[in-house]
């Protein structure tokens, strides 16, 4: 705890239960660092006081008797709640003795006043009385906690906080604009000052700087957003000492020796973590404008992560078995492909792998990194068709297959092609006489077979056909074409086709 001087000339004034000018209070003065009994030039801060200090100080007062060297004397107090000092405890003492008094850390009593006086000695009222005389009036404050609001939470982007003080006692009532307050700052994590980018709604001259009294125990803390993230204290004091310190450790309004050790605290949180990337999708690659080989394994292109500032949630979802892989950049390797969940650093590289369906299956892989998606639609090339009557079509796994650059099979064995079955000429003379083309390996009469087996009629004889002039019907190995109508003849080319 902090230790208090108090040196002061004893006052011209007469002792005497009939003089009232006897035993004037010594208050520090404006000016300078100088206790006198003046009351025109008062420190504005401590107005009613000689001097403020907190429980567990000690003070020393050393009075020096300009009139009479070396002759220093106290009277003593009767009474408990007017401690005495414990050193010296016989007078008259030489000038600048210490009269020292360590006060108690649990005391309750928190204010004495000590009587100082000294020769020469005069008569009044044919009494022997002193022409020396004055006192010092010391007040003890304390407070017991230091509370702050919001559990000391302060945004990123700034914030208020309610900063309150309890248990104050000791502190003589305000007066004036200045007079009888405690003082209230911040520190960083390291002991220093806060000046910037903090203020108090009950500061006056400088905002970092804010006030409590009797009557007001409890403010409103700004905090800015510029204000680096971090742990700060809320550290509160008394006016200090003989008011002209500076420094850290005894500037009167703020100097460590003069601060309470209960404290109050708040943290100014760093922005929240971003885990929302940019979008990716597009950079995955586009969507296979023609059928993928069925079943076999595709990877996208290589995405560098973007728009992140802390480890994000990847995890691969639907159908095509998807997988990622993750590395730190183009220099550095991939880890193994993974189905499973797992976090990404900002800034990292990743890339998804996947399976092709069957054939004519279409499978969507997805990839999902914080909240934002990416997905790739691919289809597979269908599987060649056609009747139980067809040939030419197989599902065989040999024979001869071409594949493009991308990989995707072009010519082969398993792909659909189109064959000429049959062809000829054929004229049409009588009305509703039909004609039956046979040998027409695979015609059947369906719905299907329709699909798979066009028959295309192309008139000679200019003639524009439709289904009023010629119809035609499908048997099986053969069909029969019949013309409609009574006049010109109609000369026809046929063409039969297998899908």
């Amino acid at each position: 705890m902090a230790t208090y001087i108090v040196p002061f000339d004893i006052p011209l004034a007469t002792t005497g239960a009939g003089v009232p000018t006897a035993y004037p209070q010594l208050f520090l003065q404006n000016s300078g660092t100088t206790y006198t009994e003046g009351t025109g030039n008062k420190n504005p801060y401590m107005p009613d006081s000689t001097i403020y200090i907190k429980r567990g100080d000690t003070i020393k007062v050393q009075p020096t008797n300009p009139a009479q060297a070396n002759d220093v004397r106290q009277a003593l107090s009767a009474a408990a709640s007017e401690p005495d000092p414990t050193s010296p405890t016989s007078w008259p003492v030489n000038d600048g003795t210490d009269h020292t008094y360590a006060w108690p850390s649990n005391a309750t009593d928190l204010e004495t006043k000590w009587y100082y006086f000294g020769e020469p000695t005069t008569t009044v009222n044919g009494a022997t009385q002193y022409t020396r005389s004055g006192f010092v009036r010391i007040n003890a404050v304390k407070i017991d906690s230091v509370t702050v609001s919001n559990s000391g939470q302060v945004a990123s982007t700034g914030g208020t906080l309610t900063v309150a003080i309890t248990g104050l006692a000791g502190l003589l009532t305000a007066s004036g604009n200045n007079g009888n307050r405690l003082f209230v700052h911040v520190r960083n994590s390291s002991g220093t000052l806060i000046t910037s980018n903090v203020s108090f709604s009950t500061a006056a001259g400088n905002a970092y700087l804010g006030r409590f009294s009797t009557s007001t125990t409890s403010c409103t803390l700004t905090v800015g957003a510029s204000l680096a993230q971090g742990n700060y204290t809320i550290r509160v004091g008394h006016y200090g000492g003989d008011g002209s310190g500076s420094g850290d450790t005894n500037n009167p309004f703020y100097g460590t020796a003069n601060l309470f050790t209960v404290t109050g605290s708040f943290t100014k949180n760093p922005p929240a973590a971003d885990t929302t990337p940019n979008a990716f999708d597009s950079d995955l690659g586009a969507d296979p404008s023609s059928p993928v080989s069925p079943s076999t394994q595709y990877e996208s292109n290589i995405v560098t992560l973007s728009g992140t500032d802390a480890n994000a949630n990847i995890s691969v979802s639907s159908t095509g078995s998807p997988q990622y892989r993750v590395r730190a950049n183009s220099s550095s390797s991939f880890s193994a492909y993974t189905s499973s969940s797992g976090t990404i650093a900002p800034g990292y590289q990743f890339q998804m792998r996947y399976t092709s369906g069957s054939a004519g299956q279409t499978v969507t892989p997805t990839i999902t990194i914080g909240t934002v998606q990416g997905q790739i639609q691919a289809t597979s090339q269908s599987a060649a068709g056609g009747s139980g009557s067809d040939i030419g079509v197989t599902t065989s796994t040999y024979g001869l297959k071409i594949l493009n650059s991308s990989g995707t099979d072009i010519f082969g064995v398993n792909k659909r092609t189109t064959n000429l079955i049959k062809t000829g000429t054929l004229t049409l003379t009588d009305a509703n006489t039909p004609l039956t083309i046979t040998g027409v390996e695979g015609l059947v009469n369906t719905s299907a077979n329709k699909s798979t087996h066009p028959i295309i009629l192309v008139s000679t004889t200019d003639t524009l056909l439709s289904t009023l002039l010629v119809s035609v019907s499908r048997g099986t190995n053969q069909f029969t074409v019949t013309k409609n109508f009574t006049g010109s003849d109609i000369t026809l080319r046929y063409y039969v086709l297998r899908f």
